[in-house]
Formats: C-alpha cells, sequence, structure tokens
C-alpha cells in the first residue's frame, strides 16, 4: 500500500515517515504520521467492510469531529476508505481521575463530554445494532471452549435477562468508551474509534466507561448527574444492567479474538490486578494468552456485578 498517496496532495512533496501502531479489531490498520513538526493519525480501513457501514462510519466521525469530540479529520480519501486525523499527546485521563484533588472534576468532564455526543443529531444512515445478537453470535463461536465454570454461567445469565427499560430516546452513542478510546489533552477529553458507533441508550455509554475504569457507585452517580444536568437518588436500574452486560459482551468478543481454546491461565484475574499486571508489563494484550486474561477478567467483573 501506497501510504503517502493516501495523504493530502500538498504533503507529497515532503519527507513524512508512518510508524504502524496498531490493527484495530475492525480490521482497520492505524499508522502514526510525520510531518516535519506536525504528527498525524492515519486510520485504513478493512477493505472488506460493508460499504454502507463505512459511510455511516464516515458521517459520525465528520459530525464528531466538528463538534470537538473527536481529534480534528484533515483530510479523506474515501475511495480507499482513509482519514486523516490531528494526533493528539494524551496527558492521560485516568491520571486524572486517580488523582484524588482532580477526581470530581475528571467525572464531570466525562459525564459533559459524552452528553456532547449524545445531544448531536444523528446521522440518518446510522442505525441499532443490538449488542445482544451480537453477544449471541459470539457467544455461539467460543462456548464448546475449555472455560472456567462461571463463564457459561455469566454469559447464559445475560442471554436470558431482559434489559429494563430506561425510557431515554435512542441517541447517537459511541458504544465502546474504554481507556483506549479515551484521550485527554489537559483541557479536554476526545473520544477515538468511532467504529461500533450507533444509535442506543445513553446509559450505555456511561457504563461502559465506568465498567473499564472500575467506577463505584459514588462515582457512577456523579458522572451520571453531569450527563444529566440532574440529581439522582440511586443508580438507574439500565445502567446497573448494562455494566454487567457491557462486562460479558467484551469479555467474550476478547476471548473470539484470542483464539485460544484451551490455554491457560483458567483461572480469572480481577480488573484491578489485571491493570497491575498490564502496567508491570506481565500481562500483554497484543499476545492471545494477554487478550485471554483480560477477557476472563471481564467475564469475572460482570458475574460480580
Amino acid at each position: 500500500m501506497d501510504l503517502k498517496a493516501l495523504l493530502p496532495e500538498r504533503f507529497r512533496d515532503r519527507h513524512v515517515s508512518f510508524t504502524r501502531m496498531s490493527v484495530g479489531m475492525s480490521g482497520a490498520s492505524v499508522w502514526r504520521v510525520q510531518v516535519g513538526d506536525e504528527s498525524f493519525i492515519l486510520k485504513v480501513a478493512d477493505p472488506a467492510q460493508c460499504a454502507e457501514r463505512w459511510s455511516a462510519n464516515l458521517q459520525v466521525l465528520r459530525l464528531v469531529s466538528e463538534a470537538g469530540v473527536a481529534p480534528r479529520i484533515v483530510h479523506v480519501d474515501e475511495e480507499r476508505r482513509a482519514v486523516l486525523s490531528v494526533f493528539i499527546e494524551d496527558r492521560s485521563f485516568f491520571s486524572l481521575f486517580a488523582n484524588e484533588d482532580s477526581r470530581n472534576g475528571a467525572l464531570a468532564t466525562l459525564g459533559h463530554t459524552l452528553r456532547r455526543v449524545h445531544d448531536l443529531p444523528s446521522p440518518p444512515e446510522v442505525r441499532f445494532h443490538d449488542p445482544v445478537e451480537f453477544l449471541r453470535d459470539v457467544w455461539s463461536q467460543v462456548s464448546s471452549w475449555e472455560l472456567p465454570s462461571f463463564v457459561p454461567a455469566t454469559v447464559t445469565r445475560m442471554l436470558a435477562e431482559t434489559a429494563p427499560r430506561s425510557g431515554r430516546e435512542l441517541v447517537l452513542s459511541h458504544n465502546d468508551v474504554n481507556p483506549t478510546n479515551l484521550i485527554y489533552d489537559g483541557r479536554s477529553l476526545f473520544l477515538l474509534d468511532w467504529d461500533a458507533a450507533g444509535l442506543n441508550d445513553p446509559l450505555y455509554d456511561l457504563a461502559a466507561v465506568a465498567v473499564f475504569l472500575r467506577f463505584d457507585d459514588d462515582a457512577c452517580r456523579k458522572m451520571i448527574v453531569a450527563h444529566d444536568g440532574a440529581s439522582i437518588d440511586s443508580l438507574p436500574e439500565t445502567f446497573v444492567y448494562f455494566r454487567r452486560f457491557i462486562a460479558a459482551l467484551c469479555g467474550t468478543a476478547m476471548l473470539q479474538v484470542s483464539q485460544t481454546p484451551t490455554s491457560a491461565p483458567n483461572e480469572a484475574l480481577s480488573l484491578g490486578d489485571l491493570y497491575a499486571q498490564l502496567r508491570s508489563g506481565e500481562v500483554d494484550v497484543r499476545t492471545p494468552a494477554g487478550q485471554r486474561t483480560f477477557a476472563l477478567a471481564l467475564l469475572r467483573a460482570s458475574s460480580e456485578l
């Protein structure tokens, strides 16, 4: 692939360096692009992706970029499905939340940012993609694997459970608010990787980040209050359900990605212990074993919620 051909014409006669960053679960390839002292991110979608879904994703990406809740788009090559955006140096939202002095401000920023997303008009091409059906499909691919006994019990429970209705209208949702998709520049919070975006209950995004950042109930309440602009007496029943469901869904999906049906370990770490091992380098989620370990930690979290 001639990556330079995917850039704006004004860059093509300059020295440009490309550094491969990742290949996401969507099959897209991501590159950091350096042009002089300017840095960008180039994302090239999987050519096998459905054309209709690519078009809808691009409409969402343009919308959230213009709204300032995603990095600014610099250039789009629609024919080759490539998007160039500005690179934002991450100053760690997690560190902001972990600091007791800045925690409440971090929760307010998070709630306000997700509300800005949910207040955007949804493009007509954007649809609701049923996460329960997605879980059912992925589980059918891994249910015969050698797994700890709590895993099938957890997934079976979630598939049997009916989601309580929140009474909220469906809104444009990111649908994958995990720490790797949050970037903080010291003033504002941005969301990356909008491939899973679609219509959903706004509580879904709030519950997702609560799972991955291990929010206690008090932190959840503060985030929801910031999002809604109104006080609440208790956590909404739908939000509580979504926490369990998202942990089970993401854990099952990561199991499928790992492609390790009988690989050790079969015990499950807590999410807190997992994150400690990620920081120490004992677990590497770029490897199948690391992906399985992360998957089991998420499924354990679901079983305990």
